[in-house]
């Protein structure tokens, strides 16, 4: 029975009877309340004070930026995502195995798998990932924490804003599929056996079609890294598998072209701790750890005067802006940009 109703009925009853002897309230399961033994009436109220149900956060799914008709739910300090709907919204086929329990996830060259119960995930032929809790299956429906946007299906991004919405941004609207890969040894006879990020060994073939943007081919000798873009995404599944490049770009320019835009979120408040690495400020909104890094700009509002990380003391008003990407830990945690000491 909910706390909050028995408190409810307790209060009730204790304003119109007082018990004597060896009275006794019953409370059945259909809420119904059975009073045995003698009781007197008084007059005077007793006041009781009614207790706010426990609420728990609500948060909205986005992909691409539609709203998904999703649950979700709080697991310890996992907030876990229906796996279905997501994967389903990211184009990935959603596949199940009754008889070895294996779900598995496929969009191209991508290959996952997961079982429930099992804190293992595997992306391709690479090695299981733990991601500190398994796949839940509740009420039909498999959940999987946050972390598995972007641990797992890795080139996906997920982040949560301050309102409590989930947004999750499919790499196919905003970034072509280049991957990182390594070369294993010097190029031979147009080809290399590279290490793919995520597929593992591939030896990749080049014609007269590839296109090199910032490397060239004669570039490419054991252990060099570089962007490749297979053509049409396709993958041979042989051992090792193997690909045609469509494109091929160094690292440097692919980071140049592709760096997203950061969006700041404004914050102020005091200095209530100074970590190792962070900060810890408290304001009108509650607690916010701020990691502070060598790109986060400390100055002073008056005199423009550059600070230091070492020079941050518990106490300071402060603002500034931070990332808008949050963590789901409490206090909330993300990265300064820029600090400014008000006092």
């Amino acid at each position: 029975m909910n706390k909050t109703f028995k408190k409810t009925v307790a209060g009730i009853l204790l304003t119109g009877v007082l018990a004597s002897g060896s009275a006794f309230a019953e409370y059945n399961h259909d809420g119904t309340v059975n009073v045995q033994g003698d009781v007197m009436t008084i007059s005077a109220p007793i006041e009781v004070t009614p207790v706010a149900p426990m609420t728990k956060p609500v948060y909205r799914i986005f992909v691409n930026s539609t709203m998904l008709n999703a649950d979700t739910y709080v697991e310890g300090n996992n907030v876990m995502l229906p796996l279905r709907a997501i994967c389903e919204a990211l184009d990935y086929e959603v596949g199940y195995d009754n008889e070895s329990t294996m779900i598995s996830l496929t969009r191209g060259a991508h290959y996952i798998t997961m079982y429930p119960t099992k804190d293992e995930y595997t992306f391709s032929k690479m090695a299981p990932v733990s991601l500190g809790i398994a796949p839940q299956l509740v009420d039909d429906r498999t959940y999987v924490p946050v972390s598995f946007v972007e641990n797992i299906l890795q080139s996906a991004s997920c982040t949560v804003d301050q309102n409590g919405e989930i947004k999750i941004t499919d790499p196919k609207e905003v970034e072509s599929t280049y991957r990182v890969a390594t070369a294993l040894e010097d190029v031979k006879d147009g080809s290399v056996l590279v290490m793919d990020e995520t597929l593992g060994e591939v030896v990749v073939s080049f014609s007269e079609e590839t296109v090199f943007q910032g490397i060239a081919l004669s570039d490419i000798k054991k252990d060099t890294e570089f962007m490749v873009e297979y053509v049409d995404n396709a993958v041979s599944q042989s051992l090792p598998a193997q690909a045609a490049a469509l494109n091929v770009m160094s690292v440097a320019l692919y980071e140049e072209v592709n760096t997203p835009e950061v969006k700041a979120v404004a914050f102020s408040g005091t200095i209530k701790e100074v970590g190792e690495d962070f900060i810890l400020v408290e304001g009108e909104t509650g607690e916010i750890k701020l990691v502070v890094s060598e790109e986060t700009n400390i100055h002073h509002a008056m005199n423009k005067s550059l600070y230091k990380f070492d020079d941050l003391e518990a106490g300071m008003k402060i603002s500034g802006t931070h990332q808008e990407a949050m963590t789901f830990s409490l206090p909330p945690q993300s990265a300064a940009i820029e600090i400014v000491i008000a006092e």
